[in-house]
């Protein structure tokens, strides 16, 4: 593995992921309390730049949005505008055979092409609830029920005080109680990023 610095961090070389900070006051492992709230403070620096970066994007993407909206709409103009005779007029240039049906169902020029294809009749629903109703009646095949286990009913069930009070039968397993410590800096709580929670157990 080799380790090389990247502005102000160290990036593995073969993998690309980060490897710490080129530069640090902070101990390979927190002894005292005042590490700790070392730990937090370069924790909290980390966040806001975080931070910053996410505003960042979010305004990049917004902006992107905004111009990818404007092209969305210049489509969509041409298209009802044109699509409708540019069908027509298209389909009157397609090659026919003898018998009169078509050659070739495609137009095409070096833009693009033109292409028809036959649509058959189909069904779809307009009132859920109404529809619900006569396909119970008439073809419950076409209802498809979806099933999905709620755990919240299960933890009474087997768990009472915090201990298993019942065997669990196949297709259940138990996930041992822990201890949750939540850490989080000024910048985190600010913007309720939700990044910073750690598990001890």
């Amino acid at each position: 593995m080799a380790i090389v610095q990247v502005g102000e961090d160290l990036i593995d070389e073969e993998t690309g992921e980060y490897a710490g900070p080129a530069n640090t006051t902070l101990p390979d492992s927190l002894e005292t309390i005042d590490d700790v709230i070392a730990f937090l403070h370069r924790l909290m620096q980390a966040q806001s730049r975080l931070e910053s970066k996410r505003m960042e994007l979010d305004s990049i993407i917004e902006h992107c949005r905004t111009m990818v909206k404007r092209e969305e709409d210049r489509v969509n103009w041409l298209l009802k505008k044109h699509e409708s005779n540019a069908r027509l007029i298209a389909m009157s240039e397609l090659p026919r055979r003898k018998d009169g049906s078509f050659a070739s169902k495609t137009f095409t020029c070096p833009w693009g092409k033109i292409s028809y294809v036959d649509v058959m009749p189909s069904v779809y629903v307009t009132d859920e609830a109404k529809a619900l109703e006569w396909c119970r009646i008439h073809k419950p095949d076409a209802i498809k029920v979806s099933e999905k286990i709620l755990v919240t009913p299960l933890k009474s069930h087997f768990i009472e005080g915090g201990d298993l009070v019942d065997e669990l039968p196949d297709g259940f397993a138990l996930k041992e109680g822990r201890q949750s410590a939540t850490i989080k800096t000024i910048v985190e709580s600010k913007a309720n990023a939700g990044t910073g929670s750690t598990e001890v157990d």
